[in-house]
């Protein structure tokens, strides 16, 4: 049975250089944070899900997320808050786990 573990800290706590070394030894390691940009890609599931949910008023001209539009949205309300948190963990729960 495989066991995932998870890796946090603050900038500079060392986390790039834990990952780099399990990466030596032949562990498998998904970065979260960029598995998150990839869905929040243009056409990513995440991306999909937001504009389904928000509209084009979340998108730069070029079609993709305007991050500091998306946050005055979801950040507005406890209610957008409460379901970007549900709609972004299901998604980016499922993507994880698939990985």
């Amino acid at each position: 049975m495989a066991k995932i573990i998870g890796i946090t800290g603050g900038i500079a706590s060392g986390k790039s250089t834990v990952t780099n070394y399990l990466r030596q030894k032949g562990y498998q390691v998904i970065d979260a944070d960029q598995v998150v940009h990839e869905l929040q890609a243009k056409g990513g599931k995440l991306y999909q899900a937001l504009v389904s949910w928000l509209g084009s008023a979340i998108l730069n001209e070029a079609g993709e997320l305007e991050r500091p539009k998306l946050s005055q949205l979801i950040f507005s309300s406890q209610e957008n808050l409460a379901k970007s948190s549900q709609l972004q963990y299901d998604i980016i729960r499922h993507e994880l786990a698939n990985r």
